[in-house]
Formats: structure tokens, C-alpha cells, sequence
């Protein structure tokens, strides 16, 4: 099935899990760039108080208009393992933000990813053309972010961005082809505030390749 062309005045254009879990295995979110899926955070999908497993389907050409084009992971009060995971041959691409993360968004709890692709997302005037990170923590095992002709890029943190959490890359994960106008072609890392445990982490098998700051 699809869901397109749907706005949320807040979280969530499509999808907002606030309790539960929401699985999607097949179909898409967004279709063309008439037919987006638009808000304020999370164009597409908005987790505050539960989860979002996503193992195959594609999110495309969704946008908010401050954090998380496609998925925004929250937490409010008492966290109940907020997350987001994405693996197989889950796809993200063509997501922009005009905040932080073009694609992703972990302003606190948790994302992961052990396979799939993020492609062509941006965060123009922020952080993390892929991923941001300002208050959890990203897992990648799997996957790639970026390609050639599907360059993921930002002002800061062309591919991920972390000001606040930890960014981990390990098994065969690959992030290629991302450019940040700034700082960090690939990945960005910086203290904002009290300096606290932020950090990124890559293992020996995984792989950053022709990514640039200009």
C-alpha cells in the first residue's frame, strides 16, 4: 500500500507513534514531489513514546520544515525505548529538512541501521544530510548512505551529525558520495553546551569514501 500527499501542522506527516510500534515491511510513504508528505518534524514518520521498524518499503520525497525530513525519533518524559530501526532493503531517499537530518532525526532514544540505503537526503541550512544525533544514539551495522548520482549533504555533517550522543559504524556499513558546505564531508562532531559523551566510533570493516567539505 502508499500513503502520500499528507501534512501534520506538528510530528509526523504520515505516521505519528506516540505508544505501541509501527512495523512496515513493503510500500512507500510520499510518492512524487506533488504527492509529499509534509511537517513541522518527521515528514513522514514521528516516534514519541514507542517504535518504527522498517525492513523493506520506501520513505521518499517527504520534508519538514525544521528536523527529521522522513523520521523524527523524540522523547518526552519517562523514555519507553524510543527508536527507529531500519534494515533489509528498507530505502530512504530524496528527504529534505530545514533543520537537522535530511532523513533522520534522534533528538533522543535511538536509531539503527543493519541494512537498507539513504539517498539524496539534505539538511541545507543544518546538520547531518543523513542523520542528525543531539540527544541519543545511532547504529550502524549494515547499509549504505549516499551514491553516486544520490549525494546526501548539509551545512555541517554531509552524511551524520552528532552534537549530542554517539555515532557507531560497524559490519559492512558504507557511507560514500556526501558533502557538507562546511564542516565535515561525512561525519560532524561537536560539544554544544556541557561537554558530555559524544562521539563516533568506526570499526575496521566499514567504509567512508569520496566525501567532501567545500
Amino acid at each position: 500500500g502508499s500513503i502520500k500527499d499528507t501534512t501534520a501542522s506538528v510530528n509526523g506527516g504520515a505516521v505519528s507513534v506516540s505508544g505501541g510500534s509501527f512495523t512496515m515491511s513493503g510500500g512507500s510513504i510520499g510518492g512524487t514531489d506533488s504527492e509529499k508528505c509534509t511537517a513541522a518534524n518527521g515528514g513522514a514518520v514521528a516516534v514519541n513514546g514507542g517504535t518504527f521498524t522498517m525492513t523493506s518499503g520506501i520513505i521518499q520525497n517527504s520534508t519538514s520544515t525544521e528536523d527529521g525530513g522522513a523520521v523524527y525519533v523524540s522523547v518526552t518524559g519517562i523514555p519507553l525505548g524510543d527508536s527507529f530501526t531500519m534494515s533489509d532493503s528498507a530505502s530512504i531517499m530524496n528527504c529534505t529538512a530545514s533543520g537537522n537530518g535530511g532523513a533522520i532525526c534522534v533528538e533522543g532514544g535511538s536509531a539503527s541501521m543493519s541494512g537498507g540505503s539513504i539517498k539524496s537526503s539534505t539538511a541545507p541550512s543544518g546538520n547531518g544530510g543523513a542523520v542528525s544525533v543531539s540527544n541519543g544514539n545511532f547504529a550502524m551495522s549494515g547499509g549504505t548512505i549516499g551514491d553516486y548520482d544520490a549525494v546526501c549533504s548539509a551545512k555541517n555533517g554531509g552524511a551524520v551529525s552528532v552534537t549530542g550522543g554517539t555515532f557507531t559504524m560497524s559490519g559492512a556499513s558504507a557511507v560514500t558520495y556526501c558533502n557538507a558546505t562546511e564542516n565535515g564531508g561525512a561525519v560532524y562532531v561537536s560539544v554544544t553546551g556541557t561537554p558530555s559523551v559524544d562521539s563516533f566510533t568506526m570499526s575496521e570493516t566499514s567504509s567512508i569514501q569520496n566525501c567532501n567539505a567545500v
